[in-house]
This record gives structure tokens, sequence and C-alpha cells, in this order.
């Protein structure tokens, strides 16, 4: 079973766009008290590009800068789950419960500390079962071990993390639950500590590499995926990011790559747009 949350294609300092939001990447900056994000999928006809929204959350964010609750629409405006958290007065989450458009609950996240650091993490279900836990493991101050069970206590994955000497994680491995490799990724950092490339390898969706671009404000505005071959790296997807005056993100776009009618094309497959409220 791959594990879901830090699954190859969800990478730990990068972005999965698809029904992903950008700010777990990109801190939201001071001041917003409500942010909406509304996904596009796209399609075209006769040559040109449109879009239809897929789904909209909407963010309510507290004094300290914490998503407190969201509430997610289908693409036709439809009511379709409200996720409400608590937080410490370190901004670490405490309780995350799901609710239904009527209230009803379905299901709730615990998370434990110990010394100011994450233990537990255990989820229950509409009755108050646990159903999955992961727990946390470190050696000083690093995180080196996040392993997932589920409410038998059997081992569903396990995650293995790696630092350099400045306390950035530079090695992710990622295995199943009878111990095969799962993932291999490789991180690599520019000078200011921003993330600057990663390298992975899947065992089942072979290599692949992604390169982190910046603009001169040092905001993050591309990431550009590699098929990562000795013989033959090609681009074969990018996404780009667009930011307002105060450096939130206002704009993702996805891009697919490929080699088409003699040249190389690049095909809008994928769109959200934020706003805020200040």
């Amino acid at each position: 079973m791959k594990k879901i949350v830090f699954a190859c294609a969800a990478f730990v300092m990068s972005l999965s766009v698809f029904a992903k939001d950008i700010t777990a990447l990109i801190p939201l900056k001071a001041g917003v008290k409500e942010y909406t994000v509304v996904e596009y999928s796209i399609n075209t006809r006769f040559g040109e590009y449109y879009k239809t929204p897929s789904s909209k959350v909407v963010h309510k964010i507290d004094a300290g800068g914490n998503d407190v609750e969201n509430t997610q629409y289908s693409g036709r405006g439809v009511p379709e789950i409200t996720i409400k958290s608590s937080f410490d007065s370190l901004g670490n989450p405490l309780v995350s419960e799901g609710f239904t458009p009527s209230g009803e609950l379905i299901y709730k996240t615990e998370y434990v500390y110990s010394k100011g650091r994450k233990t537990e993490i255990n989820d229950y279900d509409v009755n108050g079962d646990l159903k999955n836990k992961t727990i946390f493991k470190y050696e000083e101050d690093q995180l080196i071990d996040e392993s997932g069970y589920d409410s038998k206590g059997a081992l569903l994955w396990k995650t293995i993390y790696e630092y350099d000497l400045e306390n950035r994680v530079t090695r992710v491995f990622e295995y199943y639950s009878n111990g095969s490799l799962d993932c291999d990724k490789k991180i690599t950092y520019r000078e200011d500590g921003r993330p600057e490339s990663s390298f992975i390898h899947d065992s089942l969706e072979g290599d692949t590499q992604k390169v982190f671009r910046y603009n001169a404000d040092n905001l993050m505005t591309e990431i550009t995926m590699y098929t990562a071959s000795d013989s033959d790296s090609k681009v074969y997807e990018r996404v780009i990011l667009k930011y307002d005056d105060d450096g939130n993100v206002i704009k993702v776009s996805d891009y697919a790559v490929s080699e088409k009618f003699g040249g190389t094309v690049n095909e809008l497959v994928y769109m959200a747009d934020y706003t805020y409220s200040f």
C-alpha cells in the first residue's frame, strides 16, 4: 500500500498541483483573513482553451495565520465538506474534524506532542474508533522515521529522512510495509536555503527530476519536471506561479510539455485561481 500523504507524486518539498493547495509550499503573507481557491478543468475546442470550475475551497485564517476552517464545494457550488481545526500558541495543529454540509461528523484527527515535537497523528472514524496512526521518531531535533499503521497496529508504510550539516532534509526514503523501496528522493538547495531541485526514483513510475525557479524577489515562479534519463532528459511538465503585489500566489497553471507538430508544445491541463480578503 503506497503511503498517501507523502506519495512520490507529492514530494515533501514540492507541489502536486491537482487538488493541492500551493500555500502548503508557499506560506501566506501576514494579514490574510480568508482566501478562496477555485480549481478548473481545462478543455479545448477549435484550438482554444476553455476552463470550467471543478472545485472551490474557502479558507478562514485566524490572527496567528492558522487555517481554522475550510469548506470545500463542487464545481457547481454545492458544499461537500467543512474541515475545522484548532492550534496551540505556536501554530501546531491539535485537532482537525471533518463535517458534512448538515454538520454531521465524518472523521477526527488528533495530534500528539512531546517536548515540543510531534510524536503521533491519530485518525478516528465517525464512531471514535481508531482508523490509522502515524508515529514520528527523532534523533536529537531531527525527524528520522515516520511510520503509518492501521487500527490493529500493522505497518502500512515507513519513511526515513536524512539531513545535511545545516539540518536540511536531503534524502527521503519511502518504503512499503514489506520493506521494499517505494520511492527515493534526493533534494538540493540554493545558497539561500531555498529548494533548488529534487531527483525522484519511483519504483513504479521511474525517475524524474524537478527544478525550482525563482524571480528577483526570491518568489518561486516555476517548477519544471524532467524525465530523469542520463541519455535523454526531457521536460514533460511545467507549473507556473503568479503573485500579487503582497507576494501571495494568485494563479497556478500546469502545462503538459511534449513534442508535436515539429516543435515543443505546452498544453494547459490545469489552472487554479487564488483570491484573498484582508
